[in-house]
């Protein structure tokens, strides 16, 4: 009955990852501006009032699935731009496998031109340890 076959579950795994997007928004945005974490908690609100991300959000569709891979991936950019850690080219790389098997290579459009172009949207200096 639990866990045999019926359809409960897996309409639960579309808002799931989509309620996971939210807490990786949230730390996305803390790792962007550290100087201002008190405004991270806005950034999954802004997310919510999005009419677009409500639908996608409950559609039995992979979409929320490519955004979470693709934020994950984002996290794992900033980790090797800030501290140079091979953690980070592990969390991208896992990232983008996973993205690819949800979707296609659709998930490249998404991710390497931020690879490419960090200087772009990732203004602050590397920090050694």
């Amino acid at each position: 009955w639990g866990f045999g076959v019926n359809e409960w579950w897996p309409r639960l795994v579309g808002p799931s990852i989509a309620l996971g997007n939210l807490f990786l928004v949230r730390y996305l945005y803390r790792l962007l501006w550290p100087a201002a974490p008190q405004a991270g908690a806005l950034a999954p609100l802004a997310l919510l009032a999005s009419m677009l991300w409500v639908y996608f959000s409950t559609a039995l569709m992979f979409d929320m699935l490519v955004v979470c891979c693709t934020l994950i991936a984002l996290i794992g950019l900033i980790q090797v731009r800030r501290r140079s850690s091979i953690f980070g080219w592990g969390l991208f790389g896992l990232a983008l496998g996973l993205g690819v098997l949800a979707k296609g290579p659709v998930v490249l459009l998404y991710t390497l031109p931020m690879a490419l172009l960090p200087q772009l949207w990732l203004a602050e200096p590397r920090m050694s340890e």
